[in-house]
């Protein structure tokens, strides 16, 4: 399971909900995107010289995401994202060519089109499955993901909604003291603005600050030196150049230069 100090944040907002986030709009790129290649940088805190750490490239069709590439060099994953003839995604699709393995995820959705229920598939085999459900104005309300073989449940409540994109996100461990492992998150306009976790003793506080186009600019931990993040954009609005820096912690300073191609797709 997730350890529930990790944070994953997504430099371009992306909104954390329970369906997977697939639209340009939710990366925060222009509609015409056609790809997007992103080379991350880290710096040597000793020298300040740039080293390469690894490539991503993401490819859209008509505004949805086809695929993402990761390239570390010796080692490349390559997802696949395949939806139906509604614009839902039913399955995700790695494949990593190092080991020669494939995992996929697997989307179910009601008549509503509400996903309902997700399977996670590692190596071929189902490792976890999660249920989702919602309220009578079809906003998420509770997600439990259990794994296949240990029944260990990781269980996911969304409440205070004042806007379907504005609530409170806590996650615990079934059969637990949720004091024991909790996570508590609020979110605002599909963006995540404060994180609370809590494993036994050790707590810990993150807080995010966005700029009008809804990329992050500002993240802290605690009371630990913020990390800040500075944009350069062409001419369509999709960012060219991303510096992050952090004067308490030099190891977290990185740089991201973004390649970006443009199609006039068809509208849906």
């Amino acid at each position: 399971m997730k350890s529930l100090i990790v944070l994953i944040i997504v430099i371009f907002g992306l909104s954390l909900q329970a369906q997977e986030q697939f639209l340009t709009a939710h990366f925060n790129w222009s509609p015409k995107t056609k790809t997007i290649q992103k080379e991350i940088y880290y710096f040597n805190p000793e020298t300040n010289a740039r080293e390469w750490s690894k490539t991503e490239i993401y490819t859209f069709y008509n505004q949805y995401l086809d695929s993402v590439i990761v390239d570390l060099g010796d080692a490349k994953e390559i997802t696949k994202y395949n939806f139906n003839i509604d614009n839902s995604l039913v399955s995700k699709i790695t494949d990593y060519n190092l080991s020669e393995t494939q995992d996929k995820t697997l989307f179910f959705y009601d008549k509503k089109l509400r996903l309902t229920k997700s399977q996670e598939f590692l190596q071929g085999r189902l490792f976890s499955e999660t249920k989702y459900s919602y309220d009578k104005q079809n906003r998420l309300i509770k997600s439990v993901c259990r794994e296949k073989e240990t029944g260990f449940s990781e269980i996911t409540e969304y409440s205070n909604y004042t806007s379907d994109d504005s609530y409170t996100k806590t996650s615990y461990y079934k059969d637990a003291k949720k004091e024991a492992n909790l996570s508590i998150e609020i979110y605002k306009n599909g963006l995540l603005v404060e994180g609370n976790y809590q494993i036994f003793d050790l707590k810990s506080r993150f807080t995010c600050e966005y700029d009008e186009k809804r990329n992050i600019v500002s993240e802290q931990k605690d009371n630990e030196a913020p990390t800040l993040y500075q944009y350069e954009y062409d001419k369509e609005g999709n960012p060219t150049k991303i510096k992050i820096s952090n004067a308490g912690n030099p190891y977290a300073n990185s740089e991201i230069v973004i390649k970006s191609t443009y199609s006039d797709f068809m509208s849906n």
